[in-house]
């Protein structure tokens, strides 16, 4: 005779309802910590783009100073051991006047002042000092300026006496 051997059954009910609540705990967690973890690294490039975009444009605005300088004939303002809010100097196409106005920092060739920057960087507090050079040497330009409230450095040119 044969005798069978009955087989193994599998439990058919499922999951119980602790083990749910649980699964679903486990999962709670790991998602929050997902999102708590991924949190700062938004808000911090957020952070990171404005900065960015503040020096570029700081930047910017100092290569342009300075390209009207290399191209000056002569300084007209600021005079010799004074300051000032604008540069005023004469290029082989006319006079260029550099000025702050409000937030904007702007260019005037005698056709009109044009912004040298993007509205979406506020630059004020600029300032142009020359300062006289000892025997020999060339007079310096220094000039500062803010941008969203931030100091740049200050920038020393020798200029043509």
């Amino acid at each position: 005779m044969i005798y069978l051997q009955p087989a193994r059954h599998k439990s058919l009910r499922g999951i119980s309802l602790i083990e749910a609540v649980v699964y679903l705990a486990l999962a709670t967690f790991l998602v929050t910590g997902v999102v708590v973890a991924s949190y700062p690294l938004f808000t911090n490039t957020e952070r990171q783009s404005k900065s960015t975009v503040q020096e570029m444009e700081a930047a910017n605005v100092t290569q342009k100073i300075l390209n009207i300088l290399n191209s000056a004939t002569s300084i007209s303002a600021p005079v010799v051991g004074a300051q000032g809010s604008s540069l005023t100097t004469v290029t082989p196409l006319g006079t260029v006047t550099v000025t702050n106005t409000g937030n904007e920092i702007t260019v005037n060739r005698g056709s009109g002042a044009i912004p040298v920057h993007s509205d979406r960087v506020a630059m004020t507090g600029l300032n142009f000092s020359r300062i006289a050079g000892g025997v020999g040497e060339p007079d310096s330009l220094v000039f500062v300026f803010s941008a969203n409230g931030v100091p740049i450095s200050a920038v020393t040119r020798y200029v043509k006496n």
